[in-house]
């Protein structure tokens, strides 16, 4: 097992000193650290927040939705929050790569290809749009897998 820490070691050491994900990372960091920057973004997520609990007590209305997209188009386009997101974004992704790399390794015995690890992304998105949808149906609303009081039944 040592020699197995030693190369994550090594892969972190790797990580640590790309130029991307220095850049990422430090992208990310000013804009947590800086109130000013994040502040209409913190104001949006809590308005998330907000139009979640009255969609939970059946009291969120179509002016509501209306209003929450016009605000993420207008707090989404500010520099400061796109770059955030696009930074967030790639170190996401950089994450989900290494730890489908790995999560292979361990399902398969070996390294698994390009191809294998395409096939994984391909049946993931997959899943997570009909998870996204549910039932699979894109009229029906319900957010997880439908259960037997689902309206698309």
């Amino acid at each position: 097992m040592s020699e197995i820490v030693e190369k994550v070691k090594e892969l972190c050491e790797t990580i640590s000193k790309d130029s991307q994900f220095i850049r990422c990372q430090k992208i990310v960091d000013v804009f947590i650290n800086d109130k000013e920057k994040n502040s209409e973004y913190q104001a949006l997520l809590e308005k998330q927040r907000t139009l979640h609990s009255k969609k939970m007590d059946g009291k969120l209305t179509q002016d509501d939705v209306d209003s929450f997209d016009a605000e993420c188009e207008r707090v989404f386009a500010l520099p400061a929050v796109s770059e955030f997101l696009e930074a967030q974004d790639a170190l996401d992704q950089l994450n989900d790569l290494i730890s489908r790399y790995v999560e292979l390794t361990f399902e398969f015995g070996r390294v698994p290809t390009q191809s294998e690890l395409e096939d994984e992304i391909e049946a993931e998105e997959e899943l997570a749009e009909m998870h996204h949808h549910g039932c699979g149906d894109p009229d029906c609303d319900c957010e997880e897998d439908c259960g037997d009081n689902c309206s698309c039944k």
